[in-house]
């Protein structure tokens, strides 16, 4: 490269040109190396792009039949983020397309003006590009990459499995076109509301290729969102692409330790293996990714919430004003592409940082650091949907009993409106209501979130949504309420949940409604004894609620046999409860 930048700075060599213009182009497409140091001398020191663009512009001004030529041209442009003339750039490749010798290079150049259009927001017409490059003697896996792409992202999955479809036809060559096709069909596959096929296809390419340590680190990703139940596997997936592999393995390590989260490990449970020590190794691989910080301030907050559940001081209390300093300087430095999730981490950050206040009792310094930001920010929504829940507590803790007036419930409605997308205030709205005893208010507010979460397609909220909908229901038909609605609605809402995937707490809430319609029935027996001996990877306060209510049904009708069996059971998984409780109702 250095040969052919010498060439280019002493004179326009056209020759020279060309291929320092090659050599600058493939060194942007190799994306492994940005860290090192030859890249910050060759392209960044040396400004090789800005270098290449002006060179290769006067190369193509004097040389118009070279299609190579005007792609390279092209993507400097659009690397220098030159969008501010699209017509500039698209006259570019329509030249380049005009002097193309062969059908290949016209597929390369329908691709690239294809994205131009996209760039534009002209859907259709990239759409009609790329149906032009796909019906070429020569076809590309680029062009049919970007129609899968299209699809997704505009929500076609017709389109996208037809793109899918002609693209896992083509040879594979390389890991990375292994990824890409695992990264596709996942994605199709959530698009389709197939959400327990997602994990299944993951686990699949990782079969196919187990030294790929990129399926190991998008396998620990894809876990927490669509298979939480199995966090302790996605947890073992991170830790395996971390060890394969140090480039993959920096983000990997964070998503391993979002799993860990998920599952709930914490010191008190162990003290080598647990989320903060993952967190902590993030952020010293990672000390520039706001992810990572934001991954850490959620341990300490697990580690604070485990001591207050243990009777215990917490030691890792105040760090808010602290890790909120780190997130929002390292936001400013993200990249544009990356800055809407940026934000919304960011907003996540300040949102933790009021709960922690409001777990410690500090609703003042809760209510101050809301304020202060909405000085700078008036029109924030999630800060102003904080400073209301803060204000919502204070009222609480003044008279639980109090039943708030119309106005207070309406500025609570409306600032949750202003989230529409933020599907844990759906829940707090809903929470809001069932305590003010606005049932039917409730039971809308968590439809409504359930509507958000399956228009954006978050599979684990819409099971969050169902499952807290059929906790509400049995609440009610546990206390004794006429009719058989509330009843309806739990086998509604947990037969969907169901239907997205293995869910032992729906399968639960289905026992239940069966103890509470008929205690004595051999159906409640069966229903709570799976979840007690049968399922596989049951939480363990799913076990032993479910283990409660078999030791009251076996009671009932004096079955000493089964009782012995349950408590053996609950003496070799330690559950200590479930034995206590056994001494107080045979007293």
């Amino acid at each position: 490269m250095d040969l052919f930048r010498h060439t280019t700075e002493l004179s326009t060599h056209m020759e020279g040109v060309k291929g320092y213009a090659h050599w600058v182009c493939s060194t942007l497409l190799d994306k492994s190396n940005r860290e090192s140091d030859l890249y910050r001398y060759n392209v960044v020191q040396m400004n090789a792009v800005s270098a290449a663009q002006v060179a290769l512009s006067k190369y193509t001004e004097r040389v118009q039949s070279d299609p190579e030529a005007f792609i390279m041209l092209g993507f400097l442009n659009e690397h220098l983020n030159l969008k501010n003339k699209p017509f500039k750039l698209i006259k570019v490749y329509e030249n380049a397309l005009t002097v193309s010798s062969n059908e290949k290079e016209k597929a390369y150049i329908l691709t690239a003006l294809a994205l131009l259009q996209h760039l534009q927001g002209n859907v259709d017409s990239a759409k009609t590009l790329l149906f032009q490059c796909s019906l070429l003697k020569e076809p590309i896996s680029e062009s049919l990459l970007c129609l899968c792409a299209v699809g997704l992202v505009h929500n076609d999955p017709t389109l996208a499995a037809a793109a899918l479809a002609e693209l896992l036809k083509q040879t594979v060559n390389s890991q990375m076109i292994v990824e890409q096709h695992s990264l596709l069909t996942c994605a199709l596959l959530a698009l389709q509301g197939n959400f327990s096929a997602v994990q299944r296809e993951a686990s699949r390419a990782i079969h196919k290729n187990p030294g790929n340590p990129a399926l190991w680190a998008f396998m620990a990703r894809l876990v927490p969102q669509y298979f939480p139940q199995k966090s302790n596997g996605g947890a073992i997936a991170g830790n395996v692409a971390w060890l394969s592999s140090m480039t993959h393995g920096k983000r990997a390590l964070l998503h391993s330790g979002v799993n860990q989260l998920a599952s709930g490990k914490h010191s008190g449970d162990d003290k080598r293996r647990n989320a903060l020590k993952t967190m902590q190794r993030a952020v010293l691989l990672c000390p520039d990714d706001p992810a990572a910080w934001a991954g850490l301030m959620a341990a300490c907050h697990t580690e604070n919430t485990t001591c207050y559940l243990s009777g215990s001081t917490p030691r890792r209390t105040g760090l808010e004003q602290t890790f909120m300093s780190v997130v929002s300087e390292k936001v400013r430095s993200v990249q544009n592409i990356e800055r809407p999730l940026a934000q919304m981490m960011e907003a996540w950050v300040l949102q933790q940082s009021v709960t922690g206040f409001m777990l410690r009792g500090e609703l003042e310094q809760a209510e101050a650091l809301c304020s202060q930001v909405l000085s700078v920010s008036p029109e924030h929504p999630a800060v102003l949907l904080s400073l209301r829940q803060v204000q919502y507590r204070r009222l609480i803790l003044a008279n639980e009993a109090a039943v708030l007036p119309d106005t207070v419930m309406e500025q609570l409605n409306s600032a949750v409106a202003m989230s529409p997308t933020n599907i844990n205030a759906w829940h707090w709205l809903a929470e809001v209501y069932q305590k003010q005893g606005l049932l039917l208010q409730a039971v809308l507010t968590y439809k409504q979130s359930l509507q958000i979460a399956s228009q954006l397609s978050l599979h684990s909220s819409q099971v969050s949504s169902l499952l807290r909908l059929s906790l509400l229901a049995l609440r009610m038909c546990m206390a004794g309420m006429p009719g058989n609605d509330w009843k309806d609605l739990v086998q509604e809402a947990t037969s969907e949940a169901l239907r997205l995937g293995s869910s032992p707490m729906a399968f639960l809430f289905q026992a239940l409604l069966q103890f509470t319609i008929k205690m004595t029935a051999r159906d409640t027996r069966r229903f709570l004894e799976k979840l007690v001996y049968a399922f596989q990877d049951v939480p363990v306060t799913v076990m032993q609620v479910a283990s409660w209510y078999l030791l009251r049904h076996l009671h009932s009708k004096n079955d000493e046999d089964l009782i012995k069996v349950l408590l053996e059971h609950a003496k070799t998984n330690n559950n200590q409860r479930l034995l206590d409780f056994y001494q107080q109702i045979d007293s």
